[in-house]
């Protein structure tokens, strides 16, 4: 969130909670004062539009965006039919255990009804003169709260349901992950509640077991697994009516068990037998825990993968070089013609960078994650994968890749050492306000483009301290392959300083085109930072992946001038990647060989780079539909960066196969002389981009049905 969003969301729970309590307080004093249950019950319904509202105030009237909230009726079946008979289900079985727990408080003489209804009358008046028994009782309004009543209930619901599911969630679990952000959500709904427990015992009246402590708890607890269950209809759906018709029938329903006690039962209401007590809550409470303990990526992350979305990226600049005289340019402009939903999110987000692409990250996620969601041909199943489906399969998992489902592939591929790794890395991440930028200073290498960088310059006897530390620095405790395999392009920049006193200053920290604006000259040696961020209140340190121990990272860089106070928000870290060894493997399709109805995509396939795996899944994505429509194989030639990588990859005579980057390289030559490795390389992506063209316009049919 940006820093105006950041203060939206103080705003929406001041709103929120403000409105709310301010209806809860009159309402109940008209209560308790005047008797005036009227009143009291027109307050609660205004209640329930106070997060609404709140959203709009901050949405619409402070920040001036859309809301945001899925309006649109949508969402597969079996979802809304969850939303309208899950809560009776889960209402039923809370009653049935409360009852096996306390078989004894269970009671068909009708003396609740009794006490609601007919005062003094006994049970047999009350069905003679009402036509009412416990058991008809509860079937007519048991039949009404399943059937008819979700429908209504569910607009005054829709007032909470857009402000708690469609608003607070999602920024929630954005900030503290999945399941710690439904637990905060669904304290923040019980407390939100707590006004109206006080002052007039909602839900568990005032004389009960442990009360008020005791209530005010668990009623938090019951919050936390109904949040759970509205927040993952309303993820599966993007729809807010689907939560909304869930809430409306929970309201309904809840209450109906509470037919089966007496009324001196009332002092163990905080234990049930409906749904809001702590026993009869256990069913709810152990479906929302397993069904968010399901949802794998929130929960097992790697130390590259912090949130829920989807397209994480390390850094900002992942997407690297945009000009059409890089490979990697050249490769995102094909991408980009193509119609690409990676690239296209990438310009969307895009923040300034000189001459690379650089986004927003958590901006570039959260798109990626909503169009993909919203897609009406596509169904996200959260949940670990251990096995291959029958069918067409992709298999996309890269670093993300469990070991349940590795060594399943493993054993599909015959048990042979098929798999690599390597390491990735994600750099160290700084607070601009932390930086001193008396020391640093804005610039771009030989002033071209504009100045996004923030130059960190070194004098010779800094370095060379730096040097010293750097090379003798703790490192983080290593396993296995770890100790002895170093992918070159990923390499922790300690291991790049012992391999020379100056091989930093001829790579990440070279200075060359970078004037000192105080001394007019080239310093000895500069570190960059690269904004990570659209605010600009991130930078990361260009080149410093690492595997240093963190109190190492914060000792050594702190050296560097401009980083001595650097407050860091996220040290650098590495992480392994399992890749197959392609050429014996797979197609220019990333198909496999053995099993064609299976493709990979992405680094699992040896394709090194966000932009190459993309470029991977793209053709895999084209390919797969293609053969399931019947129509014939598109072959990307050697010419283009598409075709380049594939065949790369697929290329039986590279026998010690390792992760590769696109590069003009696998490409073949011009027929001609070209002075100059800039207009060379010019060439060769104009030769690429008019076969794209080609291929865009006669074999995608692009034009027409984009």
């Amino acid at each position: 969130m940006t820093a105006k969003e950041k203060q939206g969301f103080g705003l929406y729970f001041l709103f929120a909670f403000g409105m709310a309590w301010l209806c809860q307080v009159g309402g109940c004093m008209a209560l308790l004062q005047q008797n005036n249950a009227v009143l009291y019950q027109l307050a609660l319904i205004v209640t329930m539009f106070c997060p609404l509202l709140a959203v709009l105030l901050v949405q619409k009237a402070f920040l001036r965006q859309p809301t945001g909230i899925g309006w649109k009726v949508q969402g597969k079946r079996r979802f809304w039919l969850a939303a309208w008979f899950g809560p009776a289900m889960l209402t039923l079985l809370g009653a049935v255990l409360y009852f096996a727990v306390f078989p004894s408080r269970l009671d068909f003489s009708g003396s609740w009804l009794v006490a609601a209804y007919g005062g003094e009358m006994d049970a047999q008046t009350l069905r003679s003169q009402l036509g009412v028994s416990t058991l008809s009782y509860l079937l007519q309004n048991g039949l009404f709260a399943v059937l008819l009543a979700p429908a209504i209930n569910m607009f005054p619901a829709l007032g909470e349901e857009v402000g708690w599911r469609g608003y607070m969630m999602p920024r929630l679990k954005e900030r503290f992950g999945l399941l710690n952000g439904r637990l905060l959500g669904g304290v923040v709904w019980g407390v939100w509640h707590w006004p109206l427990m006080l002052l007039v015992g909602y839900e568990y009246g005032t004389d009960y077991l442990g009360a008020p402590l005791l209530g005010l708890v668990v009623w938090c607890v019951v919050c936390f697994a109904l949040n759970t269950l509205l927040d993952i209809l309303y993820e599966k759906t993007e729809s807010i009516w689907v939560p909304a018709i869930a809430h409306g029938a929970f309201n309904a329903i809840a209450a109906l068990p509470q037919v089966l006690v007496t009324p001196a039962d009332a002092y163990y209401n905080v234990l049930g037998p409906m749904p809001i007590g702590l026993i009869a809550a256990l069913p709810m409470l152990a479906a929302a825990v397993w069904l968010t303990l399901r949802e794998m990526k929130p929960e097992k992350m790697t130390p590259a993968h912090q949130t829920a979305d989807f397209a994480e990226l390390c850094c900002s600049n992942s997407l690297r070089a945009a000009g059409l005289e890089n490979a990697v340019g050249l490769l995102k402009e094909e991408l980009r013609q193509l119609g690409s939903l990676i690239v296209r999110c990438a310009d969307e987000t895009a923040v300034p960078a000189g001459g690379a692409l650089a986004v927003d990250r958590h901006g570039f996620s959260r798109l990626v994650t909503e169009r993909v969601k919203s897609h009406p041909l596509i169904t996200v199943a959260p949940g670990e994968v251990t096995d291959l489906p029958e069918g067409e399969v992709v298999v996309a998992s890269g670093p993300l890749t469990s070991d349940a489902l590795a060594d399943r592939l493993l054993s599909m591929l015959g048990g042979q050492d098929s798999a690599l790794h390597f390491f990735d890395a994600a750099a160290p991440l700084v607070s601009f306000d932390s930086v001193d930028m008396d020391s640093g200073f804005f610039a771009s290498r030989y002033d071209k483009g504009t100045p996004d960088y923030i130059n960190c310059p070194m004098e010779k006897e800094e370095y060379l301290a730096f040097w010293q530390e750097l090379t003798h620095a703790q490192e983080a405790e290593v396993h296995g392959f770890e100790d002895k395999n170093v992918f070159e392009g990923c390499m922790p920049v300690e291991v790049m300083a012992r391999r020379g006193e100056d091989t930093l200053r001829y790579g990440p920290l070279k200075p060359r085109g970078l004037k000192d604006p105080r001394t007019g000259r080239e310093p000895y040696a500069v570190v960059q930072l690269r904004k990570d961020n659209a605010d600009g209140t991130i930078y990361n340190l260009v080149g410093f992946q690492t595997h240093l121990r963190f109190p190492e990272q914060k000792r050594v860089f702190s050296m560097i001038p401009a980083l001595h106070d650097a407050r860091f928000l996220r040290y650098g870290v590495m992480h392994r990647n399992t890749y197959l060894d392609s050429p014996r493997l797979l197609d220019r399709y990333y198909r496999l060989k053995a099993q064609p109805r299976i493709s990979f995509a992405g680094q699992m396939t040896g394709v090194e780079g966000y932009v190459e795996s993309c470029a991977s899944g793209f053709l895999v994505g084209v390919e797969t539909a293609r053969r399931l429509l019947g129509q014939a194989p598109m072959d990307f030639p050697r010419e283009t960066a598409i075709g380049a990588l594939g065949l790369y990859v697929s290329n039986e005579s590279v026998t010690q196969f390792q992760p590769m980057n696109i590069n003009f390289g696998i490409m073949p030559p011009l027929d001609h002389r070209v002075k100059g490795k800039r207009n060379k390389n010019a060439e060769l992506s104009q030769r690429s981009l008019a076969i794209i063209e080609q291929l865009k316009q006669e074999v995608l049919n692009y034009e027409d049905h984009h």
